[in-house]
């Protein structure tokens, strides 16, 4: 009889675990935020908003970790250790991210210490791409640091 089975090359979504989906998702959707609006309304005079690659350097380290997060993943068991290095970029991502909000926070908070007056929240302010790279760090920290990962000693 002849082997009817064939062997599928490329990719196959379905055999991957429900960490390594979110994680993908959420880089995916962090890398698509990048380039959307991170900043919004009238006072600044645009009618879309700064995005990530804007403000400088930090916008580039930010997109460099979700590219990297989602090609160690993507890579999966060809990479010996992918998860550790997953982890890396998302603790570095995470930490600039939270470094970003506090200089914007006191940025909004210090008068004068903005170029541009914000009078107000600083979140009256923020457009589609905060919110969407926000989400996507957060869901990112809590799929790989997963709580019902069992502890080896």
């Amino acid at each position: 009889m002849e082997n009817t089975e064939t062997k599928k090359s490329g990719f196959d979504f379905n055999s991957l675990d429900n960490q390594t989906k979110f994680i993908l998702g959420a880089s995916i959707l962090g890398l698509i935020s990048c380039f959307l609006p991170l900043l919004s309304g009238k006072e600044l005079g645009d009618k879309f908003g700064p995005s990530l690659f804007s403000g400088g350097g930090y916008g580039y380290f930010i997109f460099i970790g979700f590219l990297g997060t989602l090609i160690f993943n993507l890579m999966g068991d060809k990479l010996n250790n992918h998860k550790q290095l997953t982890k890396i970029f998302v603790v570095g991502l995470g930490s600039l991210w939270g470094f970003l909000l506090v200089i914007l926070m006191l940025a909004s908070w210090v008068q004068g210490a903005s170029p541009i007056p914000i009078p107000g929240s600083m979140f009256d302010y923020m457009g589609i791409g905060f919110y969407l790279t926000t989400i996507s760090i957060i869901v990112l920290v809590f799929s790989v640091f997963d709580i019902n990962e069992k502890q080896t000693n």
